[in-house]
């Protein structure tokens, strides 16, 4: 068997239909790829064994082995380099918990193994991404989108005005019972996520794909479902997420989006104004509260991440190269602030490792708005969504927790088979557009 490092996957013909009318592979793994990922963020997990186990987790197993059925058929095994990435992070993971039970006698604790589950389960997803067409997956990202927002929809609005028994049945299933008994004494909400940040950073990714959706490929419809999506993600309130939305916001009027540049003063004015009448207009005392305690200094939320930054960074000063690894069984198993979090278990390592998974994805994202393709979409959004990250990181947690990693590889995802239909020069224009129409409804129909 040979390995190839590819990045142009439509020069192999994985996309067949069987004899007994069965959906060819590309079709049932297209299905599983957008499904599983998606499934993290809009589905509740199912407790196993007492862990929460999530649909994505199991649906990798199953991409692993028809990738291993393919290239067993092929005797040729595709891999692109954005696996290198995850197989290292989960590397790192098993190399951080075993120093740190050897230098820093740490107790052996199983569950510090388990963390490298969130990063290895993807490895399969990309391993994939042969199996799929540029076409296909789109369609069905589509198409799964709009039935994740009606659910999206149907549950947050459940929680904002407390529809009994839809409430309880649907908040026991998402969350634990102190963020539901806050939901129902009339707090905050979490929608599909589990705490109301994670709920806040699901509405943003929803958000963001119908407004950018609705600008760049002209579905204008998609602007009117914007506006429930802004305010489930308001009656989160996030502070984080607030600020990093607006952030993202600007960074499409100034950067992304063409246009004249009087025209993009006037949209930011607008942007600002709108957020500030909703903050004022909506009864949000969480979020109006958390910025007045945070001038005077007695916003007890920052002070408890300010404690848990200084208290990572004297952690990384005691083991700089590796940290402590997670070491569940002395330190906080939840750590909000993912920068504190990284020097702390994961040391430079962690540091130099997430950075360049960063940078990659900044690198791919922009690589995929170049261009005209109606796929560019995919890139605009993956570009925002690690500028509202990055803010997010100061407080909680994105490529340490099961749901919104999964966002970023679904992203990472699309970006790669829309460059496939942008940059590929062994492809004349004709060919590109036969192959496009070919695609784009979905099968390959070999003759």
């Amino acid at each position: 068997m040979t390995v190839h490092r590819s990045e142009s996957y439509n020069m192999v013909n994985y996309h067949t239909t069987s004899r007994s009318g069965v959906l060819p592979i590309s079709q049932v793994v297209e299905h599983l790829v957008i499904l599983g990922l998606l499934s993290s963020i809009v589905l509740p997990s199912v407790e196993f064994m007492g862990l929460g186990v999530r649909f994505a987790t199991c649906i990798s197993p199953i991409l692993l082995i028809m990738v291993v059925y393919r290239t067993s058929v092929l005797s040729k095994l595709y891999m692109h380099k954005s696996i290198l990435i995850l197989v290292l992070l989960g590397l790192m993971v098993f190399l951080s918990s075993v120093v740190s039970y050897i230098a820093l006698n740490v107790p052996f604790s199983i569950s510090d193994f388990l963390e490298s589950v969130k990063y290895i389960q993807f490895i399969p997803y990309l391993l994939a991404l042969p199996l799929i067409t540029c076409g296909g997956v789109f369609i069905k990202f589509h198409y799964y989108m709009s039935v994740s927002i009606i659910l999206i929809l149907i549950v947050g609005f459940s929680q904002i005005f407390r529809i009994n028994p839809l409430v309880h049945i649907l908040g026991s299933l998402y969350s634990e019972k102190g963020h539901l008994q806050a939901m129902l004494d009339g707090g905050r909400i979490f929608i599909t996520g589990s705490d109301p940040n994670i709920g806040a950073s699901i509405a943003f990714f929803f958000l963001l794909y119908l407004v950018i959706v609705a600008f760049e490929v002209g579905k204008k419809i998609y602007m009117f479902l914007a506006l429930p999506m802004v305010f489930l993600l308001l009656m989160t309130q996030s502070r984080t997420a607030l600020l990093g939305a607006v952030l993202a916001m600007v960074a499409y009027a100034l950067i992304v989006k063409k246009m004249n540049i009087v025209f993009k003063i006037v949209i930011l004015l607008i942007i600002f104004a709108a957020f500030y009448y909703l903050v004022l207009s909506l009864n949000l005392e969480y979020l109006i509260l958390g910025y007045q305690t945070l001038m005077t200094g007695e916003n007890e939320s920052v002070n408890v991440r300010i404690e848990n930054i200084v208290f990572a960074c004297d952690r990384f000063r005691e083991s700089l190269l590796f940290g402590w690894g997670p070491a569940k069984s002395i330190h906080e198993t939840v750590i909000d602030s993912e920068y504190a979090l990284i020097i702390q278990r994961y040391g430079l390592l962690g540091v130099t490792l997430f950075t360049s998974l960063m940078i990659y994805l900044f690198k791919v994202s922009s690589s995929s708005m170049k261009g005209n393709s109606q796929y560019r979409f995919s890139g605009i959004i993956l570009f925002l969504y690690i500028v509202y990250s990055f803010v997010l990181m100061a407080t909680n947690n994105v490529f340490s927790g099961y749901q919104l990693m999964s966002i970023l590889i679904l992203l990472l995802i699309l970006c790669l088979k829309s460059q496939s239909i942008i940059y590929n020069p062994k492809l004349s224009r004709q060919q590109k557009i036969k192959r496009h129409r070919r695609t784009i409804l979905g099968h390959v129909i070999k003759r």
